[in-house]
Formats: C-alpha cells, structure tokens, sequence
C-alpha cells in the first residue's frame, strides 16, 4: 500500500442520489480526487451491445459483457490507485458482486459509504 491512493465508493441503489454527492464531494475533498463512472465505460460500447431489441444479442450475452467490463472498470480504479491517485466512484455492490470488489481494492485505503 505504499503511496497508493485511497478508494471512496459511494454505493447505493439507482437514483439514490450517488452522482451528486461525488460532484459535491470532488469540489470539497483535498487532495484531488478523480472519478470515472462505470457508466463511462459502458457508453463505449454501442447501444445495441446491450439492449437486445435494438440490435444483435452478443455472443456472449449481456450479463457476461457487462461482468467482464465490471471487472475491468474495478481494475482500472484499482490500478490508479496503486500509482497514488484518490479516487472516488459511484458503486451499487449486489450480493453477486460483493466478492469482486472485496478482491479488487483489498489492501487499499478503502472507504465504503452507503447512500
């Protein structure tokens, strides 16, 4: 854990109020904190990647797409940490997900607040 930042995650369910508290909060926090959305690496994919009525069904399902950008996403947050960034980001952490996010930031500063 030497230099690394710390982890903020705010989980809640959907429209629980998270995105505004990670804006109020990044205005207040010192030392800077950045924050990616899940949201932002699902936009890179196409609509149509996700939502079957609109497009082709991926091969290997939505669920599993989405799993395996989950995944990454955590990853991605837990490597800015390990180079020193503070980082805080919106989470709704389901009884299937605990245990990912509890094996992406172990050993890390991490701060869990429910919304």
């Amino acid at each position: 854990m030497n230099g690394a930042g710390r982890v903020v995650l705010l989980n809640g369910t959907p429209s629980s109020g998270k995105t505004t508290l990670v804006r109020a909060l990044r205005e207040v926090l010192e030392p800077p904190h950045l924050n990616v959305s899940l949201d932002n690496f699902i936009k890179g994919y196409l609509a149509r990647h996700w939502d079957p009525a609109r497009g082709p069904w991926n091969k290997v399902g939505e669920r599993e797409l989405f799993l395996r950008v989950l995944r990454g996403y955590l990853r991605s947050l837990r490597a800015m940490a390990d180079t020193g960034h503070n980082v805080i980001a919106e989470a709704v952490i389901l009884p299937t997900t605990e245990q990912l996010y509890e094996d992406t930031f172990s050993g890390l500063r991490l701060y869990l607040v429910g919304v």
